[in-house]
């Protein structure tokens, strides 16, 4: 459903059987509202006004940003793809007998919304377009996603093991963002 009432922000509302309010800007610039199946559009409009200014600062950094995740060709993600399953194993090599931790396994992807995960079962995922990355943001998704063999949140006790062998992690993670 398309918003009607809000000329100045063009978003998309979505009803799903759900209890709480969210919003999602997307890489492309589109803004996603969900909404409980019977959110009444007084309080939708509220929640995307109490809102608004993030969604406006989030939009303008997406506007900026270089989408690493985009790809010309699928020579070009054969290419990275490649690139990636003979550099991403040595990365996880090394920082795995630095942490102490070990994956049962590591596959690349094609991923497009994330740069890594980690399964429940400890095996670590990596997308083929980290490749477009520097040496150092790649080691951060690497010790990032080790990190979650022990942590399997994102809360103090992870970011702290994380900053254990990343001190600069914060600086990276917000490079990350930028991007």
């Amino acid at each position: 459903m398309k918003n009607n009432y809000d000329p100045g922000l063009d978003y998309t509302v979505i009803r799903s059987k759900r209890r709480s309010f969210s919003i999602e800007v997307t890489r492309e610039g589109t803004v996603k509202v969900r909404v409980p199946q019977k959110a009444r559009e007084n309080e939708i409009f509220s929640f995307v006004e109490k809102h608004r200014e993030w969604v406006v600062k989030k939009l303008k950094e997406n506007a900026g940003r270089r989408d690493i995740f985009s790809s010309d060709s699928e020579t070009e993600i054969q290419t990275l793809i490649h690139r990636a399953k003979e550099y991403i194993p040595l990365r996880v090599a090394r920082w795995s007998a630095v942490m102490g931790l070990n994956p049962t396994g590591i596959s690349i992807t094609r991923a497009r919304t994330r740069y890594g995960s980690c399964s429940p079962k400890n095996r670590l995922n990596f997308s083929c377009f980290i490749m477009r990355l520097t040496p150092e943001e790649i080691d951060y998704v690497v010790v990032h996603e080790l990190a979650h063999i022990k942590e399997k949140n994102h809360g103090r006790g992870f970011y702290s093991l994380v900053e254990s062998f990343l001190p600069n992690y914060k600086k990276l993670q917000y490079s990350l963002r930028k991007k």
